[in-house]
């Protein structure tokens, strides 16, 4: 018995997570960067991805990509932060 078949045993459509892995300079788009804090400068440790697009599936990126990608491209997303700034 499969993961899916334990949590939908009528087997009902549904599409299977979607492994994360993405590439933030080609898979995404409209980074919206929260978390940033000016005392925090130049690190922007709080800093983190709120919101971004998922071009290869063309919808949302959902929480747990924007954690991978905040996660994964951390000189990225300090970046970002501080062009918020600007």
């Amino acid at each position: 018995m499969s993961y899916y078949d334990e949590i939908d045993p009528i087997g009902e459509d549904r599409t299977p997570d979607i492994k994360i892995d993405l590439d933030i300079f080609h898979d995404v788009e409209d980074i919206q960067i929260e978390g940033v804090d000016t005392n925090d400068y130049p690190e922007f440790s709080d800093a983190f991805i709120a919101y971004a697009f998922n071009k290869l599936y063309d919808r949302e990126c959902t929480e747990d990509e924007c954690i991978y990608l905040t996660e994964t491209y951390p000189e990225t997303v300090n970046e970002l932060a501080y062009e918020s700034l600007i």
